[in-house]
């Protein structure tokens, strides 16, 4: 499992207003951590019109290296760190760009 990967993750069970389900989800953590069995995603949700005036969500294509199946939004807001074993298949990867965008939004959130 390494940065920039995108698998489906079971973030089930939720409380509040946590993400839940089976989604995508992009592995942000660096590599160096690989030692430990926690790895920090940013999930994926289906893209809504809605979506497009909150800066921090950020627009997501479908395509064969990325292994989304429909258009999504990464929502930085809901990044969590997460067991191995919540990590079901590997779905792709994100491209440069495609994963600078979503870091972008994650700078955005945590205000750098």
């Amino acid at each position: 499992m390494k940065r920039g990967e995108v698998w489906l993750v079971d973030f089930a069970p939720q409380v509040g207003t946590e993400i839940t389900k089976q989604r995508p989800a992009v592995i942000v953590s660096v590599n160096g951590i690989a030692a430990f069995p926690t790895r920090l995603v940013m999930p994926f949700r289906e893209r809504k019109a809605s979506h497009s005036s909150i800066v921090y969500f950020v627009a997501m294509q479908p395509s064969t290296s990325n292994g989304l199946t429909k258009e999504s939004t990464s929502g930085c807001v809901q990044m969590k760190s997460l067991d191995h074993q919540r990590f079901l298949r590997k779905l792709g990867e994100l491209s440069m760009t495609e994963f600078q965008a979503v870091m972008d939004g994650v700078a955005l959130c945590l205000g750098l």
